[in-house]
């Protein structure tokens, strides 16, 4: 089944990690190209110093980039694995946080020719 991005939204917002750590997908654009996530400091997303956990942090980053790229470049044509990543906190999470995920037109241009002049590659998002 086909996901239109407003129903993957719909079903992101009720996925049980999410809908109880404060995670909400506030926007997924019509052609997958852009996507923000929202986590919202909760009695369930607080750590003992009083901060949003990291887990929650990192969870929330996770998955949409990979998301993005199998709508956009196609699960057929391509394998897209979201193979490894890294955080690295600069301030504690004392409030809302909201993430805003884009790729560009140039950038899976880049992708897809990197992809068949090299196989494999592996991009990285900062």
């Amino acid at each position: 089944m086909k996901f239109t991005p407003r129903r993957f939204k719909f079903f992101l917002n009720l996925y049980p990690p999410y809908l109880f750590s404060g995670i909400r997908v506030k926007y997924i654009a019509s052609d997958w190209k852009e996507s923000i996530v929202q986590v919202r400091k909760s009695m369930l997303n607080r750590n003992y110093v009083g901060t949003i956990f990291g887990g929650t942090l990192f969870s929330a980053t996770d998955p949409f980039i990979m998301l993005m790229l199998i709508n956009i470049m196609g699960i057929k044509d391509y394998i897209i694995w979201d193979q490894s990543a890294e955080i690295t906190f600069k301030k504690p999470g004392t409030s809302h946080i909201t993430y805003h995920f884009k790729i560009s037109d140039e950038q899976i241009k880049q992708f897809k020719l990197d992809a068949e002049t090299q196989g494999t590659i592996r991009p990285e998002f900062i």
